[in-house]
């Protein structure tokens, strides 16, 4: 507690020693004080008035005199006799209040009451012609409802102890400091063996509480899953925190460190100038952009999308900053669908983005563990956005995915954020050209491209523009320029949060609309009859066969033409991401020197792409080597880990954490060679072999590998290879990648109506992924 005020006392407080009262009423003052066990801390006069003594009637009293960190005097405001006094005091965040978190126990969601709290509701009132007014109403009557009918506890976002330390463990501990102050206080080695003995006991019962909680989550991984994996991460993850610093000065606070990841993320934006008005844009816009044949003018909200789009919400997902739980609204969903497709739909008829959907959480995700964790130029920042604008947006990008997709707008070359592409077309392509190359004897150049904080750097009236050439107009562009432009963003780091910061370019990280707009934005990147260009968003890989020495001139034109365009789009290639790499037969030549931003790249042997590591001879064993190096240790934490669980778990966690290192985009570099074989198979035999003894309950000598496989109901890694490279080819036949250039490698037999084989010189290009 502490206690400020004028007391008109007349009280002497110079020494820290007892004061003396000089009347009655001072009395009864050091006697409350003293009495409900105040102390007083102001030790400097506070009263001032000529040919008089100062007095101290400005007081501080506190209960905790430990926390006062200062208390100082100052001039007051003029014309006062009275001086300003100042206090610094420890606080510590509460359990309850600005910095405790909500928790929400859906399990015991009141479901009748919020059905009757929601056909009760007068959603009429929502309906009316201020769309700001219906927001904030339908929001408040959702909130009401939920704080009604889900039952919820204030907790601090800092766990004090962990969750397997029960009483009795606690009670040990705390007899275990006592016994040893003792010992300590009273030199007697008969209570100091006592507390040995009760600190083996405690570590014991400690090692017996972890091993009870975790066979408890594994037991209960079936019907919870969030909580088992929510305990494994913990385990999986880093408890060491990273130590940010200014000009070499560490940084302590967590405020502190938001603020320097604002600005930092601020410092990315291309333009420190705020964007225009989005109105005055948009006029600009119809007044010089032609109209193109096929136009986007509004869209239609049907009820079937809307539910589509409220299927597709994640639990999982963090609360956004209107506090609306994702769980609770796809709960209320059903007794609320006409209201909320109302409420949709006169958003986009009237071009309108609520307030609060442009005011974002950012919080900071570290990009991978080649880069140090202590530079704030390692994280991207991810918005959490509302999860009813991320609904809506859901809604907005699938009418505009449509329209792109069915008026064929989007470059065949692109293969990020759209339907039927993925990384591993954008990988077989790559491996699949080479390798035909190679098999042809002619050496390919690949030069992989960068862009600089892509997302984060696109200029909102070049993207406006080109959203408008695209065919996207009236009220539907104008809500995507009100979309854009005006947000502010709050960097959230352990629970503070930093000074709002102003976006002035790029599109937000996290949102659903994001990565649509950034593949417009970058669809007119020239192309060359020459090169083959693959993009995946921002990355951008040019493949270009050497068939003579003019052949590398003609690449380098073909990189000044896009180092103008980015220069024209205000963006940036990374001369430090961006390398070239000539991939070829033979075992001696030139190689490649090429400067797409004036400033030559590195040329380099071997080169990652969207994960997967290609060499200069295209026979990827560096990269089965680093996945199975991977692998192995993952399955190494994993068979650690689940010694206190049963089978089922460590089945579990294999599937869900080995496997998919093993074969991610497998079948772009499914080896044919036996020892690159043997090599990736050997993970899943110690896999079989820690599950057959963890079933059986003892270590007898395994059976074969085969017979392993076959009594826990597995197969091979071979075998699972052949199911991704059948499911690839399906797609090549079905037509939903024809417009790609891996669709024009198949050719169909007019009689047969079957694929005809393709002819190659060499094994590899045989066992390629076509």
């Amino acid at each position: 507690v502490i206690l400020l005020g004028d007391f008109n006392s007349h009280i002497e407080w110079w020494s820290h020693e007892e004061p003396s009262p000089s009347d009655n009423t001072d009395d009864v003052l050091l006697d409350v004080i003293s009495a409900v066990g105040l102390q007083q801390v102001c030790r400097s006069a506070s009263y001032q008035v000529q040919d008089r003594a100062p007095s101290f009637l400005d007081l501080v009293f506190t209960t905790d005199i430990t926390r006062i960190l200062s208390c100082e005097v100052y001039p007051g405001l003029s014309g006062s006799d009275h001086h300003a006094v100042e206090v610094e005091y420890a606080v510590s965040l509460p359990r309850k209040g600005q910095f405790a978190c909500t928790v929400w126990n859906f399990y015991q969601m009141d479901c009748a009451h919020m059905a009757q709290l929601a056909h009760l509701a007068p959603w009429c009132l929502t309906m009316g012609e201020d769309c700001s007014d219906n927001y904030e109403l339908w929001c408040d009557f959702v909130d009401a409802i939920q704080k009604e009918c889900v039952p919820s506890k204030s907790r601090c976002s800092q766990r004090k102890r962990s969750p397997w330390i029960t009483p009795e463990i606690r009670k040990m501990a705390s007899r275990k400091r006592a016994l040893f102050k003792r010992a300590a206080r009273l030199s007697c080695n008969t209570t100091l063996h006592k507390a040995k003995d009760l600190q083996r006991s405690l570590k014991a019962a400690i090692y017996r509480a972890h091993m009870d909680y975790a066979h408890t989550i594994s037991v209960k991984a079936k019907k919870d899953p969030k909580l088992f994996w929510a305990f494994f991460n913990r385990l999986h993850s880093s408890q060491q925190q990273p130590c940010f610093s200014v000009d070499n000065h560490p940084i302590k606070s967590p405020k502190d460190t938001a603020q320097l990841f604002a600005s930092h993320f601020s410092s990315v934006f291309s333009s420190s100038v705020p964007s225009p008005d989005s109105d005055h844009i948009i006029q600009q816009l119809e007044a010089s952009v032609p109209s193109p044949a096929a136009t986007l003018e509004t869209v239609q909200i049907s009820l079937d999308e809307l539910h589509e789009a409220v299927r597709l919400i994640k639990t999982s997902h963090s609360t956004g900053p209107d506090r609306l739980a994702h769980t609770f609204l796809k709960t209320l969903y059903p007794y609320v669908s006409f209201p909320m497709l109302h409420l949709f739909q006169s958003f986009v008829d009237n071009a309108y983005v609520p307030a609060p959907w442009k005011k974002d959480f950012v919080i900071p995700v570290h990009k991978n563990k080649q880069k140090p964790a202590n530079d704030p130029s390692s994280y991207r920042p991810i918005s959490i956005t509302s999860i009813l604008c991320r609904t809506f947006e859901r809604v907005i990008n699938q009418h505009l995915l449509r329209f792109l997709d069915n008026n064929n707008l989007l470059s065949a070359s692109q293969h990020g954020f759209r339907p039927n592409r993925s990384c591993e077309t954008a990988l077989a392509t790559v491996a699949h050209y080479v390798s035909n190359n190679m098999d042809n004897r002619t050496p390919t150049d690949l030069i992989q491209l960068d862009l600089c904080n892509a997302f984060d750097t696109l200029d909102h009236s070049i993207l406006l523009q080109k959203i408008a050439q695209h065919g996207v107009c009236g009220s539907l562009l104008l809500w995507l320029s009100r979309f854009l432009t005006g947000r502010a963003h709050r960097m959230l780091f352990h629970g503070e949060v930093s000074d709002n910061f102003t976006v002035t370019s790029g599109v937000p990280q996290g949102s659903v609309l994001g990565p649509t707009l950034f593949l417009i934005y970058v669809n007119d990147m020239p192309t060359s009859s020459e090169c083959l260009l693959v993009q995946y968003a921002d990355d951008t890989t040019i493949l270009a066969p050497v068939t003579s020495p003019l052949s590398v001139s003609g690449v380098q034109d073909f990189l000044d033409q896009i180092g103008c365009w980015a220069r024209i789009n205000n963006l940036t290639i990374s001369q430090n991401k961006s390398a070239a790499m000539r991939l070829t037969n033979s075992r001696s030549g030139s190689l490649p020197a090429y400067s797409p931003s004036g400033a030559p790249i590195a040329v380099v042997q071997s080169l990652p792409i969207l994960g997967v590591v290609f060499s200069s001879s295209l026979d990827f064993s560096q990269h089965i080597t680093n996945t199975v190096s991977k692998a192995r240790r993952t399955l190494g934490f994993v068979t650690r880990v689940s010694r206190a669980w049963g089978p089922e778990t460590f089945r579990a966690l294999y599937t869900a954490l080995v496997l998919p290192r093993l074969e991610y985009c497998c079948s772009v570099w499914c080896p044919f060679q036996a020892h690159l074989v043997d090599r990736l198979e050997g993970v899943q035999r110690r896999a079989t072999r820690t599950l057959y003894f963890r079933m059986l309950g003892r270590r007898d000598p395994p059976p074969p590998y085969e017979a392993r496989l076959k009594a826990l109901k597995w197969q091979s890694l071979r075998h699972r290879r052949t199911v991704p490279r059948v499911g690839l080819l399906c797609r090549l036949l079905d037509g939903s990648m024809e417009d790609t250039p891996l669709g024009s490698y198949i050719r169909i037999g007019k009689r047969s109506g079957q694929p005809d084989p393709q002819l190659a010189r060499t094994v590899r290009h045989t066992n390629s992924v076509l």
